[in-house]
């Protein structure tokens, strides 16, 4: 399988990076440095921008994938509407449809 990865926003909270897949999925990670009411608002702005410039390039669902033992990280996507897919391999797939 081959992955293009692209970190699209980098700044003193964390970094925001995209993983398109040859089989046409587009996967989210965010890596967050310090956590802080200030940080999420930021995130909020990172991730909005970031899913209209999706939704403007035909992109219409972006997938994350957590491990199960992370239950902060599960929380974290759930708080910006990712939805439950599959187990598979010991990882949670979650979905987040684009224009919801």
């Amino acid at each position: 399988m081959e992955v293009v990865k692209h970190t699209i926003i980098k700044n003193e909270f964390g970094h925001l990076e995209c993983e398109y897949t040859d089989y046409g999925a587009m996967f989210i990670h965010a890596e967050i440095y310090v956590w802080t009411k200030e940080c999420l608002k930021q995130y909020r702005k990172w991730f909005d921008a970031v899913l209209k410039t999706f939704s403007n390039n035909g992109v219409k669902q972006v997938f994350v994938m957590v491990d199960p033992t992370n239950t902060k990280l599960l929380k974290f996507a759930k708080m910006f509407s990712f939805k439950y897919l599959a187990t598979e391999k010991g990882r949670i797939f979650l979905v987040r449809e684009i224009g919801e």
